[in-house]
């Protein structure tokens, strides 16, 4: 469908194609009346804009499709936009917002059993306290973003728990979650060489 080509552009790069197959998408929705297809396609739309480095824009799309997909019960999208949202705030250094944000996610994610998101917020929530100063928030949530098994996101938890270490002033703990996660990032990169985070994490 037109989204899923959106998602595929923007995997090569087009991301101006990108965006303008998810509008068309989320034209087609809207004449539709499909509220589900809509939220995912604003979400889709926030990505993309945060790509380009608008932010502003990728906000008041992720809060559009939030607010349909939490008016429906539609709770996979409702968790991945506040995932979504965090990040944006993190990335603006607005650590309460970004701490709000992730809550809901792991929230969401824990009520739905997905390992993904579930990990992925508790990734987030100790960034957060990492960067805002607090590394034993830090430390506790990443031990349990440790705790769920998402191979995508496992090398990453690694790193932070390296991360972690090394502002606990344990660096004997982190050259052993370093080796680990470039050990998980070197196995993701043999299935999928294109895996631009997992080589991110070999770069560290």
């Amino acid at each position: 469908d037109l989204g899923n080509l959106g998602n595929q552009s923007a995997h090569i790069g087009q991301i101006d194609r990108a965006i303008a197959l998810h509008e068309q998408a989320l034209a087609l929705d809207r004449e539709c009346a499909s509220l589900a297809g809509e939220a995912s396609d604003l979400c889709n739309i926030g990505n993309r804009r945060r790509e380009l480095g608008q932010h502003a824009a990728a906000h008041d799309a992720y809060i559009a499709g939030l607010k349909i997909a939490a008016g429906i019960g539609f709770r996979l999208v409702e968790g991945g936009a506040n995932l979504c949202l965090g990040e944006l705030a993190l990335d603006a250094r607005q650590w309460a917002a970004a701490l709000d944000h992730f809550a809901l996610a792991i929230e969401t994610g824990d009520a739905l059993g997905s390992a993904e998101m579930s990990q992925l917020g508790r990734i987030g929530l100790a960034l957060t306290r990492l960067l805002d100063d607090d590394p034993t928030g830090a430390h506790d949530a990443i031990e349990q973003a440790s705790r769920f098994d998402y191979p995508l996101s496992n090398p990453q938890v690694q790193a932070i728990r390296g991360l972690v270490a090394l502002r606990r002033g344990a660096p004997g703990d982190a050259r052993d979650a370093f080796a680990d996660a470039a050990e998980r990032a070197a196995h993701l990169i043999e299935r999928s060489p294109d895996n631009y985070a997992a080589q991110d994490i070999l770069g560290l």
